[in-house]
């Protein structure tokens, strides 16, 4: 019996870029021309998530403030900038594009994006004018 090649974050990375273009195809086929909304890492970085999708999306990349090392602002006031810079760019993007359809994180998008984007869809008002009724996260 061989030993199985170990598992590492790049090989996982490479497995999942075609499982997520799958899983999005498979879950959005009965839209017309539905938009994800991609939840990414560094802009620097490649962004699997985004680039396994087969459809029209809006991409968010995470806020260079959340991945400085600025000790002189805090830690939630990065957050807040953030998520007013992303909640306005997300608003007036839909405006152009049509209702979110999926959101999709990225494996290399930090835990404060997915709270950024909680607070982005918590209120209903939001949630409503956002996302379609029938959405997938």
């Amino acid at each position: 019996q061989k030993d199985a090649a170990p598992t590492t974050a790049a090989s996982t990375l490479v497995e999942t870029a075609p499982i997520v273009g799958t899983l999005a195809t498979l879950l959005l086929d009965s839209r017309a021309d539905p938009i994800s909304l991609v939840i990414c890492g560094d802009q620097n970085k490649p962004c699997r998530a985004r680039d396994a999708l087969p459809r029209r999306s809006i991409t968010l990349y995470t806020c260079p403030e959340l991945l400085s090392d600025d000790v002189e602002t805090s830690k939630s006031q990065k957050m807040m900038d953030c998520w007013s810079s992303l909640q306005t760019g997300v608003v007036n993007t839909v405006g152009e594009m049509g209702k979110i359809s999926a959101v999709i994180f990225d494996i290399n998008a930090p835990q404060e994006m997915g709270q950024i984007v909680h607070k982005i869809f918590q209120s209903g008002l939001s949630r409503n004018d956002l996302l379609e009724s029938e959405h997938v996260v």
